[in-house]
């Protein structure tokens, strides 16, 4: 019994060093390769972390990156970075077939002093016409964000088609979700080709209100020197006159719910399913009116 027991325990302890010795591999074999694309990165940005942690299954959780870039002189600082599961055909350079990774803790500042002052020299008659000020902007907020993100797809090579997810949300200010799902995709590769011509099969984007669209409101609002309330009148009133002329409407909910979130906004969801995937490259050649009939467009707000 004893002798059994010895081997067991010689098995077990056999196990967990396989284990360990696994996952020393995979942190060690993940933070050269790391290390590496960071390098041949370094001539645009110098990219720095505090940690970076390995799991048995391949999950890769960095903390405290700094991205410096000298173009701007600005640092970006990402409190923790989460690759779900590393993919295997990273080791081999090629493209995932399935990708997914989570940042939160996103610093995020802009001098949009200097952001306008390159789009006067870009495109000094369009910066005339802008109906916002760089003040307007720092009013907002919107020159200093902390934000989450996610992005993640996946390919399916039987369907030949891949479905994107992406989430932002902007603390105290907004939140978007966007989901797309392409078809004709006969390879991941084949999504970046020139010859490739992918098709729309269903997409959605949903706005989330935590602030920003009612302080946009307040902005224009002073701009006017009118009430919040008035201001939101009159979009209500340029709805209706705008469906009165427009040739293609939008059916009846789809504007009570643009009506609602301008009301009181929340959650808005812009969502289109064509009968027949549509052709990417062929879009261009419909006005906005029908394209928006061609994709089925539905809009719906929720609280």
């Amino acid at each position: 019994m004893k002798k059994l027991f010895s081997v067991l325990l010689a098995l077990i302890i056999l196990a967990a060093l396989g284990l360990l010795g696994y996952k020393i591999y995979l942190h060690f074999f993940i933070k050269n390769k790391l290390d590496e694309n960071l390098q041949s990165v370094s001539m645009f940005a110098d990219v720095s972390y505090d940690k970076l942690e390995v799991s048995l299954d391949r999950k890769i959780v960095l903390k405290g990156i700094d991205i410096y870039s000298p173009a701007t002189s600005e640092t970006t600082h990402i409190e923790r970075l989460e690759l779900l599961k590393y993919p295997q055909e990273f080791k081999t350079g090629q493209l995932p077939e399935a990708f997914h990774m989570r940042a939160t803790g996103v610093e995020l500042k802009f001098d949009i002093d200097e952001m306008f002052r390159r789009y006067r020299m870009q495109q000094p008659k369009a910066a005339s016409e802008l109906p916002i000020t760089a003040d307007d902007l720092y009013r907002l907020g919107l020159n200093d964000l902390l934000a989450n993100f996610e992005i993640k797809y996946q390919f399916n090579k039987i369907g030949s088609w891949i479905q994107f997810n992406y989430n932002a949300t902007y603390i105290d200010q907004a939140g978007f979700d966007i989901s797309v799902r392409l078809g004709n995709i006969s390879s991941i590769e084949n999504i970046i080709s020139q010859h490739s011509s992918p098709t729309l099969n269903q997409a959605s984007v949903t706005l989330k209100e935590y602030g920003l669209i009612e302080d946009i409101f307040g902005l224009l609002a002073r701009h006017d020197e009118i009430s919040v309330a008035e201001i939101k009148k009159q979009m209500l009133a340029d709805i209706d006159a705008q469906q009165a002329k427009s040739k293609n409407k939008l059916d009846a909910k789809s504007i009570q719910a643009v009506k609602q979130f301008i009301t009181k906004p929340a959650v808005l969801t812009l969502s289109v399913h064509p009968e027949q995937p549509l052709n990417i490259a062929h879009m261009d050649l419909y006005s906005p009116e029908a394209l928006a009939d061609l994709l089925q467009l539905e809009i719906n707000y929720s609280q």
